[in-house]
């Protein structure tokens, strides 16, 4: 007798049914929809920033002023204002029994309901967030590395 355990595969389900069940889940398609939208506003924004880079660079009209500056000004301004909407940087939503005794149980679901309500006020602000993170991040490495 061996001390292994012979995995043996589980037979497959005859009936359609059956064999629907055993199926993982699709995934939902917000996901895509999110995977889009961030990756439209990464490529309009990479889009804006090298062409302000651009005219940078080349001194169109005038235009010195350093777009670096102008971009993480903006970054900040758009951090401060995610966290201001968002009231503060968490995701969750607290339950009824972390709120105050003071509040009444309409009082509490208000509140919860106000707090889910800026949550989704915050949530396109994070779509522009994003995109800028990463260009500010490949600009801090881009300067660090391969600029001369």
């Amino acid at each position: 007798m061996s001390r292994y355990k012979v995995k043996r595969r589980p037979k497959k389900p005859k009936s359609i049914a059956a064999r629907m069940a055993t199926l993982p889940e699709r995934p939902e398609r917000g996901n895509r929809r999110t995977a889009l939208i961030l990756l439209s506003s990464c490529i309009g924004f990479l889009g804006l920033y090298l062409c302000a880079w651009r005219l940078q660079s080349t001194r169109w009209y005038g235009f010195s002023i350093a777009t670096e500056v102008i971009l993480y000004l903006l970054l900040a301004v758009l951090i401060a204002s995610f966290v201001t909407v968002n009231r503060g940087l968490s995701r969750d939503l607290p339950t009824p029994d972390q709120l105050p005794d003071h509040m009444t149980p309409a009082e509490k679901q208000a509140f919860i309901e106000r707090l889910r309500l800026a949550h989704d006020r915050a949530r396109p602000l994070a779509y522009v967030i994003f995109p800028l993170l990463l260009i500010v991040g490949f600009d801090i490495l881009y300067t660090m590395f391969f600029s001369k």
